[in-house]
């Protein structure tokens, strides 16, 4: 995958997001349940994700693949267009 902007990819799904820390992550409400304190954290710098209430973790292509019903291959190309 090339280098891409995953702030791009996360703020379609999450909304504006918060500014990051000096490691390139986020911290979110997560989206996989029900959540009162941002316990998702999204690494800009390398797309991944990691939730510490759901313990849920993943990359930019699989979280548009589940968000979005489509597979991950289609999450992939949409990702590297």
């Amino acid at each position: 995958m090339k280098q891409f902007p995953f702030a791009d990819v996360y703020s379609r799904v999450f909304g504006q997001l918060p500014q990051p820390n000096e490691n390139g992550d986020v911290h979110v409400l997560c989206i996989f349940h029900d959540d009162n304190n941002p316990s998702l954290v999204l690494n800009l710098r390398d797309g991944r994700y990691h939730c510490f209430g759901c313990k849920r973790k993943c990359n930019a292509p699989q979280l548009i693949a589940e968000v979005y019903a489509v597979s991950r291959q289609t999450a992939k190309r949409w990702i590297d267009e």
